[in-house]
């Protein structure tokens, strides 16, 4: 099973909805593409959709020798499981104590709901040194397609957790980022650009310089 690591209002609105369109960037890697040993790399600014099997898509990409290359999607197939790796922690539960006499993960995000209790008085580690049997959030790979940034939909921005904005702290860069554009509104937001707005904003804090992105979704699995 393949993980991957959300950003804090990803996994609030796959808890929220259970489903999620997860945007990433395409960085096609030099190790990736068959080139001359003179090639100077593959140029992203000029790559293209390329329909595949099984209903998903890649990027096909030029090279600097003239030869153009298919990129897959690093996150899996249609139809695999994907394990979310979280902000976590853990504690030994003893048999003493009519514990299973093991480790028990829990996780910052619903901390505060499962044990009534503030979230800051735990040392967490890193949702990337979440080991495979903590992982409680196993959705399935629905579709995967290749898409341009900037010509993202407001029920893509809704999907890829747009609206958690609205949850983050008023001083949050992102967010502030987000109001600035000017066309939010708070009453309609999933029906207008603002949800748009939202997105690009938290795209541009993150990733400035790339434009094309793999959007995958997610569907909570069985």
């Amino acid at each position: 099973m393949k993980t991957t690591c959300l950003k804090t209002w990803e996994l609030a609105a796959y808890m929220r909805h259970k489903k999620l369109l997860v945007v990433r960037p395409v960085k096609p890697r030099r190790s990736e593409m068959v080139c001359s040993g003179d090639c100077s790399g593959p140029i992203i600014e000029k790559a293209w959709r390329d329909p595949g099997l099984g209903g998903g898509e890649y990027l096909k990409v030029p090279c600097g020798d003239g030869a153009s290359q298919r990129v897959f999607c690093p996150f899996g197939s249609i139809g695999e499981v994907l394990g979310i790796k979280e902000p976590w922690s853990s504690f030994f539960d003893s048999v003493e104590d009519g514990g299973v006499g093991g480790d028990v993960p829990i996780y910052r995000a619903t901390y505060a709901e499962d044990f009534d209790a503030d979230p800051s008085e735990v040392s967490w580690h890193p949702a990337v040194t979440m080991p495979a049997w903590a992982v409680r959030h196993k959705p399935v790979i629905e579709s995967i397609r290749v898409m341009r940034v900037g010509e993202i939909t407001a029920p893509d921005a809704v999907s890829a957790g747009a609206a958690e904005v609205l949850f983050r702290d008023a001083n949050d860069p992102v967010r502030k980022a987000a109001f600035a554009r000017g066309t939010f509104d708070c009453e309609r937001w999933d029906q207008t650009a603002g949800a748009v707005d939202m997105f690009l904003a938290r795209w541009e804090h993150e990733y400035p310089t790339h434009s094309w992105a793999w959007g995958i979704e997610l569907r909570e699995g069985l």
